[in-house]
């Protein structure tokens, strides 16, 4: 089945994979691991971690912040 049939069974997770896909955040650009993340009862994190995914969704900010900025240039 190629890759345009496929449905997602949750479409928030869809949406973040396809944003870490088009932004090049590898960790999350598979769906599974993304649901997975979204489906977790409870999380247990290293203070690393966490610090890791700060990172992560600052720098997606800023990459969306930049993107916002250039349309107007």
């Amino acid at each position: 089945m190629p890759y345009e049939n496929f449905k997602s069974k949750n479409p928030l997770a869809a949406k973040i994979a396809a944003n870490a896909r088009k932004f090049d955040v590898e960790m999350l650009q598979n769906e599974a691991v993304v649901e997975v993340l979204l489906t977790a009862s409870s999380q247990k994190l290293s203070a690393g971690e966490r610090a890791e995914i700060e990172r992560i969704f600052t720098r997606l900010i800023k990459i969306e912040e930049d993107a916002q900025l250039s349309k107007f240039s």
